[in-house]
């Protein structure tokens, strides 16, 4: 997948998109954990692709049209962090307003070990 399409799911990333998860007509419980669950591969994905470009980069080999590949890299960089930031405000601004701000109990956070 090209990173203009990975930067496309992240693209309608929002509060309201997981309130309608959970809570609109079609939504269910844990909605908005799984909708966040299928895009965290994605992201885990994109993040490894960046590192290998980064490294290749930098190792001083010789790469075919570098500056097309340096521009490349910035833009995709700038793609990845949007999209990391847009998941994160989005949850957190979910978790907070609709879970309060207590301890977390959202399925993601005890996947990862945290207090429930």
């Amino acid at each position: 997948m090209s990173w203009q399409g990975r930067a496309r799911l992240f693209e309608d990333m929002s509060y309201d998109k997981l309130w309608d998860l959970e809570m609109g007509p079609d939504g269910y419980d844990d909605g908005p954990d799984d909708h966040i669950r299928a895009l965290l591969p994605v992201l885990v994905d994109w993040r490894e692709q960046l590192e290998r470009t980064r490294d290749r980069l930098r190792s001083g080999e010789e790469i075919p049209y570098r500056a097309f590949v340096e521009r490349r890299f910035r833009e995709e960089s700038e793609a990845y962090r949007r999209a990391l930031l847009k998941l994160s405000e989005a949850w957190l601004a979910y978790f907070f307003c609709f879970e309060g701000a207590g301890i977390p109990t959202s399925l993601i956070f005890d996947a990862d070990g945290g207090a429930k």
